[in-house]
């Protein structure tokens, strides 16, 4: 046995095909944001390099790539007054596998340990994410693992399975903050007490989604989801999400794709901290997302996109469990060959307070301190970045096949929860104009593998 399976190994290997890249990616940008999460804006400069390294494995029927791209970021001015840049490395492992026309399966695991600012939750987390990190300088450890499988069990029907595990945990020696001078402000001052800022909370994410899909004619496709969710916040709270779901899709010609979802969410509240949110949940969900080539001809492209969203979502930086809508509109402008713009404006907001418990080394204080039940009050119903619009113009000229230089501007308004009386949006206003310069080289034609 063991001698036909060293042979199929070394078959396996002998197919396939060892290649590599390398480039960095660096950018400038200058503009208006506040240094930490409730401070004012200030006038600021930032410089942003990212180098990166690859190795990727190639065969007809599967690729494995392995990738290498620290962050190596300086703010001027600081929340900290560092004289050095902050670093988040972050490690890359893919892979996609096909065996025929009835087997897909395609796996990633990501690592980034290191430093991340109040700018930079959208670098470690999903940049649809609300919250932003809490204290000035956080050194994190976060790893995540998905996978997927589609499996075609008939030429119109296919069933599809995918999952996901996610662990959070900060590595901050000193996890506790002055508050924002608005909070404390708000704190009784003669109780001589010291308020504190909140930190990332350890956490643990494990969800599966099983589904499958019949195609109806050639172009429209119909089905069902179910999501499973174990979300587990140290010393904080723990839930179970049920999710049911049904989907559609279809194609209007040659230039148009439509789908829509639409489902339930069910949450247990396994465990709470606080009694007053030890109560089991239940919401709506959907998606609708259209994307559509409205211009082509003379060497240029225009396409357009729309996604619209409700769904439930676990926040890691707040530690929270609440429903939350967003709509993200989208654009890829190609002008002949060389120049590309990629207009982007997203809009997410939590649909209820964001209420959170303050934690000290992760364990949430004692609400018997005036001055802390001042600061979580306040922090309960003047979250800035509970509602938040993004802008973003950039714009791409290829110099060659190997670089290419952007410039652009992007902006970002915040508020509270659009569901307070004293909403907002523009309680918090950064804006930038950017310009950068990304290379690569890769021992294959294309070099566009390589994540940077």
């Amino acid at each position: 046995m063991l001698g036909p399976a060293c042979c199929l190994l070394l078959a396996a290997f002998s197919s396939s095909v060892v290649e590599g890249a390398i480039g960095a990616s660096g950018e400038v940008a200058a503009g208006r944001a506040p240094l930490d999460y409730a401070g004012p804006a200030r006038d600021s400069l930032t410089f942003t390099l990212v180098p990166g390294v690859a190795a990727r494995l190639r065969s007809p029927d599967s690729t494995l790539t392995l990738s290498y791209s620290p962050r190596i970021f300086y703010r001027l001015p600081n929340a900290l007054e560092l004289n050095h840049p902050l670093i988040l490395h972050q490690v890359g492992l893919d892979h996609t596998l096909s065996i025929g026309k009835w087997l897909a399966w395609s796996s990633s695991a990501q690592l980034a340990v290191g430093q991340i600012d109040y700018t930079a939750a959208g670098v470690v987390f999903d940049p649809g994410l609300v919250s932003a990190v809490r204290t000035s300088i956080t050194d994190i450890l976060r790893a995540t693992l998905t996978s997927g499988l589609k499996y075609q069990v008939l030429p119109r029907l296919s069933l599809h399975l995918d999952g996901g595990i996610e662990y959070t945990t900060t590595l901050d020696n000193t996890t506790v903050v002055p508050a924002p001078e608005a909070v404390a402000a708000g704190a009784n001052a003669a109780a001589g007490s010291t308020v504190y800022g909140s930190v990332i909370p350890d956490s643990f994410q494990l969800r599966g989604k099983p589904g499958f899909a019949v195609s109806i004619g050639r172009a429209t496709h119909v089905g069902g989801a179910a999501e499973v969710t174990y979300q587990w916040f140290k010393s904080t709270a723990r839930y179970l999400l049920f999710s049911p779901e049904l989907e559609w899709d279809t194609k209007f010609g040659q230039r148009t794709t439509l789908g829509a979802a639409a489902g339930i969410a069910y949450v247990w509240t396994l465990d709470a901290y606080d009694p007053k949110a030890r109560d089991n949940s239940v919401g709506g969900t959907g998606n609708i997302d259209i994307k559509s080539l409205v211009y082509r001809g003379q060497g240029s492209s225009t396409t357009l996109g729309l996604n619209a969203a409700l769904d439930w979502f676990f926040d890691p930086v707040l530690g929270t469990s609440q429903p939350r809508a967003g709509v993200t509109a989208t654009g890829a402008i190609q002008i002949g060959r060389d120049w590309q713009i990629a207009p982007l404006a997203s809009f997410f907001t939590l649909l209820k307070a964001t209420r959170y418990r303050l934690l000290l080394n992760g364990v949430p204080l004692a609400s018997d301190d005036p001055a802390v039940i001042a600061a979580q009050m306040q922090q309960a119903v003047a979250t800035p970045d509970a509602t938040i619009l993004r802008l973003e113009l950039p714009f791409d000229y290829r110099i060659s096949d190997a670089a290419s230089f952007g410039f652009g501007v992007r902006a970002a308004l915040r508020g509270r929860p659009i569901s307070e009386p004293g909403f907002r949006l523009a309680e918090q206003v950064e804006i930038w104009a950017f310009v950068g310069l990304t290379v690569r080289a890769a021992t294959s034609l294309d070099n566009t593998w390589l994540p940077l």
